[in-house]
Parts: C-alpha cells; structure tokens; sequence
C-alpha cells in the first residue's frame, strides 16, 4: 500500500515509512479549573504587599498570558481540561492524540444515521506516552464498517493536562 494511506510508500532503494501530519482542531470544551500559579503565591515571589489590591487584574492577566505562552511554547498543557476532536473515517489503525499529558478517554464514537454511536471498547486501547498518546486498534479487531462517510464522523472526547 502507498500514496495517502498513512502507512508508507515505496522509496527509492527499499520501502520507507511515511506518516502523513494532518493538524486537527481540538476545542476545549471543559477549561482548567485552576491556574498552575495563584495570584497569591506570585504576590509572594514579587515580595508584594498581598493586602494590596491595585495590581491584581493585571498580575492575574499575566498569569494567564504567561501560561498560555508556556503552554503553546511546551506543547504541553499544564492543568487538566476537556479537549473534543473530530476525525474524518476510520481510515487509519492510529488516532493521535495530540494534547499531553493524556488523562482519560472521555468517550469516542461515530456516527451512524446522524446518530452518536460509541466505538466498543473492546476493539481500542489507548497508548500512553509523555509527549503524545494514541488510540490504536486491537489486533484482530476492525474499526466500525457503518460509518458515515462525511467530514468530523468521529468524535473523540478526552481529558489532558
């Protein structure tokens, strides 16, 4: 097998294994309930008076920004969240999970007739790993035939941070 697979192609001199990189949009559909720092332990670090309030919005915001810039810098969210993504067929033995680090598989389903329907769970397992985890198909298991056959037919609900 070859071209758009994701699999590989033959190569010049031999076979060589190619992964095709498609960037998904994962939304955040449940935030972090907590900044990594409080306003009061940076009040502490910056030797501030914490009885004085008149810098909090901004100290707050920049605790935001710098971990949104952290975050984005690392690759890596810091406190866990609810991430949605939507894959396109079930094409592919692998679907890469693409926030780190993995918690736990929320749900994953597809649709069948405009209707949610969730992939057994005997058929997947999840593979854990620092950078990014992945739902990979049991051997002798096949992915669900009765898929529709339409853009984002797969949703996968997960838990990162």
């Amino acid at each position: 097998m070859w071209g758009g697979n994701g699999y590989g192609y033959p190569g010049y001199g031999g076979f060589v294994r190619r992964f095709i990189s498609v960037a998904y949009l994962y939304e955040v559909t449940t935030a972090a309930a907590s900044a990594p720092l409080t306003l009061a332990e940076v009040k502490l670090y910056l030797r501030l008076d914490p009885d004085n309030t008149i810098e909090d919005t901004y100290l707050t915001n920049l605790i935001a920004a710098v971990t949104q810039y952290a975050e984005d810098y690392t690759r890596r969210v810091f406190i866990n969240r609810t991430f949605t993504t939507y894959r396109n067929s079930f094409d592919y033995p692998v679907f890469q999970l693409r926030r780190s680090k993995y918690q736990s598989l929320t749900s994953f389903q597809y649709l069948v007739d405009d209707v949610w329907t969730t992939v057994a769970s005997d058929s997947y397992y999840v593979k854990r790993s620092n950078e990014y985890s992945s739902i990979l198909l049991k051997n002798g298991r096949d992915w669900p035939s009765d898929c529709e056959d339409q853009e984002q037919s797969i949703k996968i609900v997960f838990v990162a941070g």
